[in-house]
């Protein structure tokens, strides 16, 4: 469940779950590790790395001895995974209030309404 005061995303991942949040530490994170370009074009790789990458990142806060391996043995879905670390960045970007409603990696829709936000 999403904690919309926080910011906080909750993503399932081996049965359990995590609390995910991106805040500017971990957007900066992100940025040092993938680079300062485009985020959400990242997501068009959805490689296993990528996917680990992230989640390690947008966990770090609340779950900080979770480690990559853990999250191989796990394997979530990819997808599904996918759009919750989306939303997760976009309640970093926009806030709790104005994120895109059922922001998800990918989806068209989203990307119109959250491109219209920025101008």
């Amino acid at each position: 469940m999403q904690n919309a005061h926080i910011g906080d995303v909750e993503v399932d991942i081996g049965g359990k779950k995590y609390r995910l949040r991106y805040d500017w530490k971990a957007i900066s994170e992100v940025q040092a590790q993938f680079g300062t370009g485009n985020i959400s074009s990242l997501f068009s790789q959805a490689s296993p790395d990528f996917v680990a990458g992230m989640l390690l990142i947008g966990l770090r806060r609340h779950h900080p001895d979770l480690t990559k391996e853990q999250l191989f043995e796990a394997s979530p879905p990819i997808s599904d995974t996918l759009k919750k670390i989306d939303l997760a960045l976009n309640i970093a970007m926009f806030g709790p209030k104005t994120a895109p409603a059922g922001a998800a990696a990918g989806d068209s829709e989203t990307k119109k309404k959250t491109s219209s936000r920025r101008g």
